[in-house]
This record gives C-alpha cells, sequence and structure tokens, in this order.
C-alpha cells in the first residue's frame, strides 16, 4: 500500500465502510473515476450513495485501518 502524503490520489483505492450498513463493499454504478466529486459511489448491500467529500474521508480511514496489515510473499 502507499502512504499517505496528505494527497488523495497518493492512496491505494479500497472499498470503504458504508455508514448505513457497515459493510465495505462498494460499487460506481456509472462507472468512471471514483476520486472524481463527479462519481457516484454507493453501498452494494444496502444502496446508500456516499457524498464525494465523505467517501473520501471514509476513504483516508480506511486505509489508515488497513495500514498495518502486512501480507507474505505471494508464489
Amino acid at each position: 500500500m502507499t502512504g499517505v502524503h496528505g494527497r488523495i490520489d497518493d492512496l491505494d483505492i479500497l472499498p470503504v465502510r458504508c455508514p448505513q450498513c457497515q459493510e465495505c463493499q462498494n460499487t460506481v454504478p456509472r462507472g468512471g473515476d471514483p476520486m472524481s466529486a463527479k462519481t457516484e459511489i454507493a453501498c452494494m448491500v444496502c444502496g446508500y450513495a456516499f457524498q464525494p467529500m465523505e467517501y473520501r474521508r471514509l476513504l483516508v480511514e480506511r486505509q489508515k485501518e488497513l495500514q498495518p496489515v502486512q501480507l507474505g510473499e505471494f508464489d
């Protein structure tokens, strides 16, 4: 994973936790760049629609949550 450098585009794109149902399954129903303020991002489970700034904030939180997780070598 990339480190946090104060710029949202430096982060890996990860599914964020839905504030309504707590699942981490996101979808971009109409396609597009999830980092664009014009792109709709929703929860695949309950249909909750994330606001652009809310999604970015939750993305940073999720990246910090997973930062300590380290995977071993893949063969």
